[in-house]
């Protein structure tokens, strides 16, 4: 197995090696893991596929992880995930999650969308021939416009619905829906030679509806700064308020990512949520590492 893993390497670092203008593709692969007070565990794995209908040319003098949004490539993404999940109430379940998205540039406008599901079985640790299904839609859609060259500020909405099958013996769960309401902003901020920040300002409401209805609000930045423009450090700061105690709290992000060849480069992010309400038990460590390649 080392060997394979060991030959596939050398493939990619040889293709990367030859000469290449531009890119209409790009692959990525992901792992990640969440775990909270609760005794939740997550772990995923991803796989997706990216179109760009028109091809982006290697800018030496653009950071690597902007290239789309700086030369405004429309483009359509299809990824798959498998996500291993366990908490205090559900023995552990693999579940199947399908997404599909795009953005469109039009002149100074973006138009975004996406959707994704998945639908599985939760069977309960204190019975296991019992279970609930969770039959899970999210839908997104945006707008944003370009309020200078290098800025975006848009407007996004997601709706997600989640309805609960329960086998017999089990008590009926009404529908969980969660809607969320952003303004976004983008900005690449170029510094001194080769150096750029790449900043993100969001603020959000949130309302979930189940057995009562929740409403929070939600403000985030994150900033990455390019030393040059394969390689950046990344730290992100986000604080949650409302009536849903199990998400108001704070949040700070790390990362990092580096270019290893102009079409070619991984990431790595980590996330610490701190609950407010410490009775909760939701604070949770994420981490992700990423990789793609871009042919």
């Amino acid at each position: 197995m080392k060997k394979i893993a060991l030959s596939l390497v050398a493939v990619m670092a040889t293709l990367s090696g030859h000469a290449q203008e531009s890119y209409n593709f790009e692959v990525g692969g992901e792992y990640s893991t969440l775990s909270d007070d609760d005794k939740t565990e997550q772990k995923a794995t991803a796989l997706s596929g990216t179109y760009y209908f028109k091809p982006i040319k290697f800018d030496s003098n653009q950071p690597y992880g902007e290239l789309a949004f700086l030369q405004r490539a429309s483009n359509v993404t299809l990824s798959q995930a498998s996500i291993k999940y366990e908490d205090s109430t559900f023995t552990s379940t693999t579940i199947n999650a399908l997404q599909l998205s795009g953005r469109a540039y039009i002149g100074d406008w973006i138009i975004q969308g996406g959707n994704s599901s998945y639908n599985n079985d939760f069977h309960l640790k204190s019975a296991s021939t019992r279970y609930y299904g969770i039959k899970s839609d999210t839908t997104v859609i945006g707008v944003g416009y370009f309020v200078s060259k290098n800025t975006a500020v848009g407007f996004e909405n997601s709706k997600e619905k989640a309805t609960y099958s329960p086998s017999a013996g089990l008590a009926a769960v009404k529908d969980l829906n969660i809607t969320k309401n952003f303004i976004r902003s983008h900005s690449l901020i170029p510094l001194a030679g080769s150096e750029f920040v790449a900043l993100d300002l969001a603020y959000g409401q949130i309302k979930n509806e189940q057995t009562s209805i929740k409403n929070n609000n939600e403000y985030s930045a994150n900033a990455k700064y390019y030393t040059n423009p394969r390689m950046y450090f990344e730290g992100g700061y986000q604080i949650n308020n409302g009536d849903d105690a199990t998400e108001a709290g704070k949040t700070v992000a790390v990362g990092f990512g580096y270019a290893l060849a102009k079409n070619m480069a991984i990431a790595l992010r980590n996330e610490k949520f701190n609950v407010r309400d410490g009775a909760q038990k939701t604070s949770s460590n994420a981490t992700e590492i990423k990789f793609n390649y871009r042919f």
